[in-house]
């Protein structure tokens, strides 16, 4: 299933260059909320499904931050096709450069 799956994800990648998507579907949880049970873990779990899926094929990806809403830092995670890190980097640059570096807090 792993390896199909893979197959899909770069026929994909044959067509669009990167694909442009959320960190989490939710709300930053809080602290420790994962440990609430295996029902709220599955939950975000679920959440960051683009995050899990990066990691399994090992996919280059950069989240970048884009703003803030409700004091809660927004970002979006840009994901490459395999090998090819400076497209990511490239496009998270071009972001950066146009929303500014975004800092939600005050450095102390």
């Amino acid at each position: 299933a792993r390896i199909g799956l893979f197959r899909d994800w770069t026929k994909f990648f044959e067509r669009y260059p990167l694909v442009l998507g959320p960190v989490s579907t939710a709300r930053p949880f809080a602290v420790g909320d994962d440990l609430a049970g295996p029902e709220r873990a599955l939950e975000i779990m679920d959440s960051q499904r683009l995050l899990v899926t990066v990691n399994l094929f090992g996919l280059p990806s950069v989240v970048v931050p884009v703003g803030v809403s409700e004091g809660l830092p927004q970002a979006v995670q840009l994901i490459g096709r395999p090998f090819h890190d400076e497209r990511c980097l490239d496009a998270a640059q071009i972001l950066e450069n146009r929303l500014g570096v975004i800092t939600p807090i005050t450095p102390g």
